[in-house]
This record gives structure tokens, sequence and C-alpha cells, in this order.
């Protein structure tokens, strides 16, 4: 009775002043919630696309390292000397240590990447490897007087396969630049409709 008599005391405007007040402080408290969701969604987003942005670089660099530790290794032009063979061994070092780091670093971060990045990178190194692998394998061989020839020829196709693997490399570059603009853009456009939000929301509250 105490509530009833109360408004009845109340004139029509002192009523709405008291239900709107109450109906500001709801929508605040809506407002506040709905902020602390996109501060947290903002937050969230810039470290998931920080780590993409890192792990897409470092494979790049990865990648660049191994084209070129393989180039190297197949190269024709090594002068044979005593000791050549040392030689050898440490160019195929770098190679063995460049794969392994890449495979460590890429299947650790796989679930970063985009399913058709990821594909591309691996047919890449899967190419690569297969061809360090025929290179070994002919490299070692010690063919016949007659089939010297036919070896260097085979070692020659080798290093021309892996520098003709260069296009496709720049072209995962580009994909990766494609990808890093594409996830920045479309982070900006959430931010900016959900920041919109908000504010179409703490206007509502005020009653503009």
């Amino acid at each position: 009775m105490g509530i009833v008599s109360l408004f009845q005391d109340l004139d029509f405007n002192a009523i709405f002043s008291v239900f709107s007040l109450i109906a500001n402080l709801v929508m605040l408290l809506i407002v506040k919630r709905y902020q602390s969701k996109l501060d947290f969604h903002s937050y969230r987003s810039t470290k998931i696309y920080d780590r993409q942005l890192n792990v897409i670089v470092d494979l790049h660099g990865m990648l660049v390292k191994l084209h070129g530790s393989i180039m190297w290794m197949t190269r024709l032009t090594h002068v044979s000397y005593k000791g050549g063979d040392e030689d050898e061994k440490e160019r195929r070092k770098n190679v063995d240590n460049f794969f392994n780091d890449f495979d460590t670093y890429y299947f650790n971060n796989l679930i970063l990447l985009p399913k058709t990045t990821a594909d591309k990178i691996q047919c890449l190194r899967e190419s690569y490897h297969r061809n360090s692998v025929a290179y070994i394998f002919a490299k070692d061989t010690k063919p016949e007087l007659s089939k010297w020839q036919e070896r260097h020829d085979q070692l020659e196709k080798i290093h021309k396969n892996i520098e003709d693997m260069q296009p496709s490399l720049d072209q995962l570059a580009e994909d990766f630049r494609s990808f890093i603009a594409a996830e920045k853009i479309g982070d900006l456009v959430k931010k900016g409709f959900l920041a919109k939000q908000t504010k179409t929301m703490k206007h509502a509250s005020k009653g503009d």
C-alpha cells in the first residue's frame, strides 16, 4: 500500500522521471556489459592476428632460407679439391637443419594458417624435399665413365627444378600479403561496426 500511495501522490511527470531513470540505469548496465565484450573481442582479435602475422612472416623467411640453401647445395660449379667432401657434408647439413626448423615451426603453428595457404606451403616443401633427395642420390652415385654426362645432366636438371620453384615462392609471398591485408581490413571493419553499435546504444541510453 505504501508504494501505491506514493505513486498516487506523484504527478505524471514525476512518475515518468522515475521510470526514465530506471530505464537509463538498465541501459547503462547493458552498454557497460556490451563494451566489456567489445574490448575482449578487440583484444582477442588483435592477439590472434598478431600471432598469425608472426607465423606468416617467419614461415616465409624460413622458406626463403631453405630455397637458398638447396640452390647452393645443388650448384654444379663447386670446385673439387682435397677436403671438398667436407664442404659438401656441410651444405647438406645446413639443408637438413633448415628442413628440421621449418617442419617443427610449420606443424606447431599449422592451426593458425588458412587451409589453402597451408596446402601451398606443404606442396612447396615436398617439392624441395623431393629434389633434395634426388640430388643426394644422384651425387653419391658413381656411374661408369660412359654415364658421367648422364649424371651431370641429371644434377643440372635438379638444380634447374629448384630454380624454377622461385615463382611459386614469390606467389606464396603474394598470397601472404593478401591474407595479411584481408585480415587487417576485416578486423578494422569489425571493430568499426561494433564501435558504432556501442555508440548508438549510448545515445539511446541518454535519450538522444
